[in-house]
């Protein structure tokens, strides 16, 4: 259940939220715990994303999520 919570949170917040959101996501989830879930959220086919999303997250993850 807290691994589909995690999972749930991390796909809302990069989508719907703002920095502030997504900077206390990764506070509680540390940001190389989010760059996972993130990273294997967009890996398959489908995708909640915007591939707006997709790529913004993935430089900043990047540059600050390793």
């Amino acid at each position: 259940l807290l691994k589909e919570v995690r999972n749930s949170l991390s796909e809302k917040y990069p989508e719907y939220g703002d920095m502030d959101d997504i900077r206390e996501l990764m506070k509680i989830l540390g940001a190389q715990n989010t760059a996972k879930i993130f990273a294997g959220q967009i890996k398959g086919q489908r995708s909640n994303y915007n591939p707006k999303t997709i790529n913004y997250f993935k430089q900043y993850f990047k540059l600050y999520g390793q």
